[in-house]
């Protein structure tokens, strides 16, 4: 038999191993390898546009858990405003204890009638423009109050603030429909915002009577207790311009979120 000559028979040896097992596995395993490496480039940049559409949803959330603040906070301050200025009141107004007792329970009385409509109210009208016809009524309580002392005594002051106490009724239930649109359930491994959109709304009802006390007597005390009333309702008409412009019914509805 002839012999084969070395160059084919290097041929043949190294299909025998092209063949063999282990080089086909060899083969599927950088074949894996180039695929995990072209999977892994095609997600980077996907992940960082994904986190990019997220930082403004996530900014808007921050921004309205603020205005949500600010609105228990602007309600707290018009409602708890009495109690400090009583003081000032009596000074020029004959009240007696009895009667200081029926003005402070005057915006309870208030309440009763329009908390539990006020959910009814958000699914009709939506929860952002009642809360906004409720802060803008209730600032214009503060700015009449003045002129109805003047006109109808402390009658005509516990007239207003039981409409006061109408108007912001709504809020409490209202401003709880409007952070359930906001903030998502708490997921597996995630934040749960809602808890913390729920926080800010407490936080603001404890700032709103920290404020609003010493703010008052300073005013009343400088200016008299009619101009501390203006300026408090004032300061609230600001806050709705402000809450009216950023607030919004929901995410999709909001402006200065990236569509």
């Amino acid at each position: 038999m002839d012999k084969a000559s070395p160059g084919r028979t290097e041929g043949s040896q190294l299909r025998r191993r092209a063949a063999s097992p282990g080089a086909r596995s060899q083969e599927s395993a950088a074949e894996r390898d180039s695929v995990q490496k072209q999977d892994s480039k095609a997600a980077k940049p996907a992940a960082c546009s994904a986190e990019a559409m997220r930082q403004p949803v996530v900014l808007a959330r921050t921004v309205q858990g603020f205005l949500l603040l600010g609105t228990r906070m602007v309600q707290q301050s018009m409602r708890n405003a009495l109690s400090p200025l009583l003081v000032f009141m009596s000074q020029e107004l004959d009240i007696s204890t009895s009667q200081k007792g029926t003005l402070l329970s005057a915006i309870a009385a208030g309440y009763f009638f329009t908390q539990v409509p006020g959910g009814a109210l958000a699914d009709r009208l939506g929860a952002k423009n009642v809360m906004t016809v409720a802060l803008f009524l209730s600032a214009c309580c503060c700015l009449l109050i003045p002129c109805c002392v003047d006109t109808l005594g402390t009658s005509g002051l516990w007239v207003v603030m039981a409409v006061m106490g109408a108007v912001q009724g709504p809020l409490f239930p209202t401003s709880t429909v409007y952070l359930s649109r906001w903030m998502p359930k708490k997921v597996e491994g995630g934040t749960d915002e809602k808890a913390w959109g729920t926080s800010m709304l407490d936080i603001g009802i404890s700032v709103g009577a920290l404020v609003v006390i010493p703010l008052v007597n300073s005013l009343a005390g400088a200016l008299g207790w009619r101009m501390a009333y203006q300026t408090i309702g004032g300061l609230s008409i600001a806050f709705v311009a402000l809450w009216q412009l950023l607030a919004a019914e929901e995410p999709r509805r909001c402006f200065y979120i990236s569509k």
